[in-house]
């Protein structure tokens, strides 16, 4: 949805790369799953 690419976008420009963990987690509150989360 737009509101998730607004949130991943922000995310992103502050963690350009992204940890395990981090994914996982922002995965979880995005529901998406990890692969649709890596860089």
């Amino acid at each position: 949805t737009t509101e998730q690419v607004r949130a991943l976008e922000g995310v992103f420009r502050h963690h350009q790369y992204l940890g395990p963990l981090e994914r996982n987690w922002l995965a979880r509150e995005m529901q998406l799953s990890e692969v649709q989360i890596k860089t």
